[in-house]
């Protein structure tokens, strides 16, 4: 108990968790940009977490979303004693854990942002930077620019396009709502501090909607019209209250942006237009037989193929790694697919493959909670900024991953823990300690 409390001690001091925020903001910025500092930052907020657990560990055991983690630990064991016991050739030898625990990390970083306000907004522009960052290492950025504004398609040598355009689409949300946020503020309030942030965010959002418009991503442009139409009416119902004119002007100027863009710019109209043969071949005759192997045919080939197996396996899935058998398996891919695809282009479709139906509520369940728990969040101007962030970015990030597979990438995953973790945090804090009160008075 002694050791307990002197753990608790250093882990509650204002030095300590100023030290852990600044490992998650440096987390944030160099993970995906440089990797090796960015993994220091990671280890050691983690070795922070797994003591914080420890002795935080009656007031965890509290928490759904810890729960939830344990179950996709079981769900990963069930799914691949489920394919020993249906497909034992093509089973692994051991059960993999790590796929659907690597998208609960969020947790721990939400226990370092402490339920702050302020915090949360560090770690949005981190998250901004940290994308720059990435374009920067990556690449040659000035002529990645070059070849964007001669409409050559620009990836910033990130795996393919499509990585760069996931990423921008999250940094056009944070850019939008802090440009948005410091505008109101510049106008009301002035102040050389809110006109410097203003400045930033349109900066930022500038540079972001560049990329969105030149990496030439039909599924992140989907994405964030969704974002900001069905995210904004989500907040309106949930927040039982009118729209907010500001967010409404914001959701419907971006609609407005969008039909513009796609009927004044060619190369966004071009882009859209590209496959529309591929559509009208599927609303013909629907025989898959005669879809190309284009970008959009292919995925609906992979996906086509992969229903085969959720139909076969539908509870618990495939297992860890099912995806890389659908494709090798499947007869009538030509070569060129079987060498060059090892993902179904569709985090959900992957889902249901390797984990079934039950992996597939598990992670619904996930997001589903931590918009219910950015209700706690505090409300700025009679706006609750974390609720309306995370509707958003649900939206958008759901959306996305119907045509990639990003929860099961890197990348994905960290955009994915730092989005939802920010916003979870406030629900966490405000749990923990009111368990830490109510234990404190049943010993008093």
């Amino acid at each position: 108990m002694q050791l307990d409390a002197r753990l608790k001690q250093l882990l509650d001091s204002k030095g300590f968790c100023l030290a852990m925020l600044c490992c998650v903001i440096g987390y944030i910025l160099f993970k995906r940009s440089y990797r090796d500092v960015g993994d220091i930052f990671q280890s050691i907020f983690m070795l922070a977490s797994i003591c914080a657990l420890y002795v935080e560990r009656k007031q965890f055991w509290k928490d759904k979303m810890l729960w939830a983690l344990l179950f996709a630990v079981v769900v990963q064991v069930l799914s691949w004693v489920n394919s020993r016991v249906d497909i034992p050739e093509l089973a692994n030898s051991t059960p993999h854990i790590g796929a659907l625990a690597d998208l609960f990390f969020f947790i721990f970083m939400a226990y370092w942002l402490k339920g702050s306000i302020n915090n949360v907004y560090l770690a949005w522009w981190a998250m901004c930077l940290g994308i720059l960052l990435a374009f920067y290492s990556h690449s040659d950025i000035l002529q990645q620019i070059e070849m964007g504004l001669k409409g050559i398609r620009i990836d910033f040598n990130i795996i393919n396009a499509q990585y760069p355009a996931m990423y921008s689409g999250v940094g056009f949300l944070l850019s939008s709502f802090f440009l948005m946020k410091y505008a109101c503020l510049s106008i009301k309030e002035k102040g050389l501090k809110n006109i410097t942030l203003f400045i930033s965010a349109l900066l930022l959002f500038v540079a972001f909607t560049f990329v969105v418009i030149t990496t030439q991503s039909r599924q992140v442009w989907v994405a964030l019209l969704a974002a900001y139409v069905v995210g904004t009416i989500l907040y309106a119902i949930l927040h039982k209250e009118k729209l907010n004119k500001l967010i409404l002007a914001g959701a419907f100027s971006l609609v407005g942006f969008a039909f513009y863009t796609y009927a004044s710019v060619p190369l966004v109209h071009e882009r859209v237009q590209k496959e529309m043969g591929t559509a009208t071949s599927i609303l013909t005759n629907g025989d898959m037989s005669k879809i190309p192997f284009n970008s959009a045919g292919t995925r609906l080939h992979l996906w086509s193929e992969a229903l085969k197996w959720v139909k076969e396996r539908p509870i618990l899935g495939s297992g860890y790694n099912s995806r890389v058998k659908v494709i090798q398996l499947a007869e009538h891919f030509p070569a060129n697919i079987k060498q060059h695809f090892t993902h179904l282009h569709s985090s959900h479709i992957e889902l249901l493959v390797s984990y079934g139906i039950v992996g597939l509520l598990l992670m619904y369940f996930v997001f589903t909670w931590v918009i219910r728990a950015s209700m706690y969040a505090p409300e700025k101007r009679g706006v609750n900024e974390v609720l309306l962030i995370s509707l958003m970015f649900t939206m958008y990030w759901l959306t996305v991953n119907l045509f990639e597979s990003f929860f099961f990438s890197n990348n994905g995953q960290w955009i994915h823990n730092v989005m939802l973790g920010s916003c979870y945090t406030f629900f966490l804090t405000y749990k923990l300690s009111g368990s830490r009160t109510k234990e404190q008075t049943a010993n008093d």
